[in-house]
């Protein structure tokens, strides 16, 4: 989430320096919003779990079948696991689907991952991440150690 909450921030630096006022900002924001994704691959659901990120019923599935999930953050906030559990697939199938106009890399202490996933994301999307970042320790208690993931922002109509 804090990969997708830096993309808005910027966005809303971006346009304080056009010029654009406040009443514009806010309205734009919330629209940009739509526009914002997050996925991150986690090592298990545990942690997010028990912090009741996830249903528990989908932990324990997970954890009992051995799955290395994806989640991500609906439209409403809540978080969600995906079907798709391959993220450098769920990237080349969002670069042929979307036009992508900025993203970072995040992780919860593996950067070699998140390096991995930059490559791969510059690769397809002929541009580097925004920033490379180690999430805080508080996102890290809801989802665990060795997580990394990707955060977007579409081309919206605001």
């Amino acid at each position: 989430n804090s990969g997708a909450e830096g993309l808005l921030a910027k966005h809303a630096m971006d346009m304080i320096k056009s010029g654009l006022d406040y009443d514009d900002i806010v309205d734009k924001l919330y629209k940009t919003k739509k526009d914002i994704s997050i996925f991150v691959k986690i090592p298990d659901l545990n942690y997010a779990a028990k912090s009741g990120r996830v249903p528990k019923v989908a932990g324990m599935v997970a954890a009992s079948l051995g799955i290395k999930p994806m989640i991500s953050i609906d439209k409403d906030g809540n978080g969600t696991v995906l079907k798709e559990f391959n993220i450098k697939k769920l990237i080349i199938r969002m670069a042929n689907e979307r036009k992508i106009e900025e993203y970072v890399i995040v992780h919860t202490d593996n950067l070699q991952k998140a390096k991995e996933l930059t490559e791969h994301a510059e690769k397809l999307l002929g541009f580097p991440p925004l920033y490379i970042e180690s999430v805080s320790s508080i996102v890290s208690a809801f989802i665990g150690k060795g997580a990394y993931g990707i955060a977007f922002r579409e081309a919206g109509n605001v």
